[in-house]
């Protein structure tokens, strides 16, 4: 955590993830032109939160938000496993295994989405894992996770077909394009502003 307090020297995070949430800092208003910036072709959700937070704490609460997420992450999996009938020392140290992995540690060292989509990703795959599958909230979270990084369309076919194998016996067309339009909306929504 001690990290969190040394500013940001890598390159990705300084002309990448720190380029809107500065620039609407000093301007004080939504002023980010297309033609202006290489990255502006790439999902913007993180730069989102980045910029949010980055109104209000600066480069710091920028840094600390992945660091709580990855705990978040850890938590989220201790109760999940909790709820799957692990005993409490072996979901503890599954859920400890998230936070310990070197590549978790090296994604907080420098700013980084890579944790904001692992931690949707994670709550996907623990939604998917569940017998009681609610769709909207999977397609939802699948396209917040699709703002944040564009690897996300490898989800989409996984989704599509165990939706078609909950709902064998009464598939219904709309409700699928119904939760592909919630998935898009979201997705979108960085596109559309």
């Amino acid at each position: 955590l001690m990290v969190v307090v040394v500013p940001e020297s890598s390159w990705d995070a300084l002309s990448t993830h720190l380029t809107i949430p500065k620039l609407l800092k000093l301007n004080q208003f939504w002023e980010y032109n297309v033609f202006d910036y290489i990255w502006a072709v790439q999902p913007f959700g993180g730069q989102w939160l980045f910029s949010f937070l980055f109104f209000f704490g600066g480069e710091v609460a920028v840094k600390l938000f992945p660091a709580l997420l990855l705990f978040l992450m850890s938590l989220y999996s201790f109760n999940f496993f909790k709820s799957r009938g692990f005993q409490h020392n072996l979901a503890c140290a599954a859920s400890l295994m998230v936070i310990s992995l070197p590549l978790s540690l090296t994604l907080i060292e420098r700013l980084h989405v890579d944790i904001i989509h692992a931690f949707l990703v994670t709550a996907i795959f623990f939604e998917i894992i569940n017998q009681n599958r609610n769709w909207k909230i999977l397609f939802i979270l699948t396209g917040i996770c699709f703002a944040v990084k564009s690897s996300t369309i490898l989800l989409i076919p996984l989704l599509a077909h165990l939706y078609f194998l909950d709902n064998r016996k009464v598939f219904r067309l709309k409700n699928l394009l119904i939760y592909f339009i919630l998935g898009f909306l979201f997705c979108f929504l960085p596109y559309l502003v």
